[in-house]
């Protein structure tokens, strides 16, 4: 489960078309095709139910590298539609579940995070690699912050220019 359609020949069958990726690494393709498969990790998603009862079996391929849950969609399964909240006790619970299959399989933990709060409680229960915010997020944090320093130059902040 997931390795073969996640590496190129010959250890898999994946689709050619790394155009971001060589620009960069500044890699041709020939170069970049030889070493791919080191250079690429593979990662599998835990956010239903269903995931969460095969997860012995989605974490025991050689080639996972890393389970990322998305703990919304994740809390949104457990509780059958009722409550999007990462941080509800059904939710956390799994979470340390997932944490130890993890560990036993060898794979790197990583996780969604909706806040910073989320984000810090997520790195103290032992997630690895944590996703906070997107890149919309970001952009607007940045485009306020921007607005504001325009609005309240006084206010201290970044001075200078670009």
């Amino acid at each position: 489960m997931g390795g073969p359609t996640a590496k190129y020949p010959p250890e898999g069958f994946r689709s050619w078309g790394p155009a971001r990726a060589l620009d960069v690494l500044g890699y041709d393709k020939n170069r970049f095709l030889q070493e791919a498969n080191d250079l690429c990790t593979t990662w599998v998603m835990v956010e239903t139910e269903t995931a969460l009862g095969n997860v012995d079996s989605i974490l025991s391929s050689k080639a996972v590298d890393g389970v990322f849950v998305g703990p919304n969609d994740l809390c949104v399964s457990l509780t059958k539609g009722k409550l999007v909240d990462p941080s509800e006790k059904v939710v956390m619970d799994v979470l340390d579940h997932i944490l130890r299959k993890a560990q036993a399989h060898r794979v790197i933990p990583g996780i969604y995070a909706n806040s910073p709060e989320l984000a810090r409680r997520y790195a103290d229960m032992g997630f690895r690699f944590i996703a906070l915010g997107n890149e919309l997020t970001y952009a607007r944090m940045g485009g306020e912050f921007l607005l504001d320093m325009v609005r309240n130059p006084d206010a201290g902040g970044a001075q200078g220019s670009a």
